[in-house]
């Protein structure tokens, strides 16, 4: 039982990236909204940006910006999942490390604009953490030198 999670952990990795990556397209392609601006400005998305032009383009900017980003990082962690990670290349598991931290600078930046902590975070944060904590053995267990990581051959044919 324990090999099998140790196979599919990778899907635990590759789940986040895809709804972080569809997450995204919403900002990239709704922009701001309500919801947004009455927790920060204490007006609505359309009398705010009406009374302040300039920093409706700013906002505007900033999520689009965000969309981009948040969908290439979504799309590169889905890759980098089904990939190099499910083939246990050690160099891929340390890449996937960033993707926590990559979560909880997101929730730092929230806090310090006053939105707060997302609601998924504990489900995005087990996911991440069984994604990389369950395949360990598999990552860093005693190898020969120059030898395949373990499974490798199957993952070829």
């Amino acid at each position: 039982m324990r090999r099998r999670l140790e196979e599919w952990a990778w899907v635990l990795l590759f789940l986040p990236g895809l709804g972080g990556a569809a997450f995204s397209l919403v900002f990239l392609f709704s922009g701001p909204t309500d919801l947004q601006t009455q927790e920060l400005v204490g007006q609505g998305w359309a009398q705010w940006s009406a009374e302040q032009p300039d920093g409706a383009r700013l906002a505007e900017l900033g999520f689009g910006l965000a969309g981009v980003n948040g969908f290439l990082a979504g799309v590169f962690g889905m890759v980098i999942a089904a990939g190099p990670y499910r083939r246990g290349e050690r160099w891929a598991w340390y890449l996937l490390l960033l993707f926590p931290v990559l979560l909880l600078g997101a929730q730092y930046v929230n806090l310090k604009t006053g939105l707060g902590i997302d609601a998924d975070l504990p489900v995005l944060l087990a996911l991440m953490a069984g994604g990389l904590l369950l395949p360990l053995r598999r990552f860093f267990g005693p190898r020969r030198a120059g030898a395949p990581p373990p499974d490798a051959s199957a993952v070829e044919s």
